[in-house]
């Protein structure tokens, strides 16, 4: 994670930094990692034959939050990742490295 693990997250509070608090530079590379990460679990989606209703039925986690979060919307929770890993037959770790590749661009 780096940084002394974000300052012992927090200063053990493990809360997110509020996006008003964030710089424009801050809230940009929030955004585009959020927007990997809900492609990543998108893709992963569609290509598992699945909407979005029936990804919800499968991992509990709700469909409004699954559009919120392939969009970009949202963050995702680990536990929320988790379960969308589960149900999508894969792991988190495969999700974001997923992600990462979305962020590379083409190779």
């Amino acid at each position: 994670m780096g940084r002394c693990t974000e300052h012992v997250l927090r200063e053990n509070g493990a809360v997110p930094v509020p996006e008003s608090s964030l710089s424009t530079a801050q809230r940009q590379v929030r955004r585009v990692r959020r927007d990997a990460v809900g492609e990543a679990i998108r893709s992963a989606r569609v290509c598992a034959h699945l909407t979005q209703a029936r990804l919800a039925e499968l991992s509990g986690v709700s469909r409004p939050a699954i559009a919120r979060i392939e969009t970009g919307e949202a963050s995702i929770q680990i536990d929320r990742l988790w379960e969308l890993a589960a149900a999508l037959n894969t792991t988190p770790s495969a999700i974001l490295t997923a992600a990462e590749q979305i962020l590379q661009g083409p190779q």
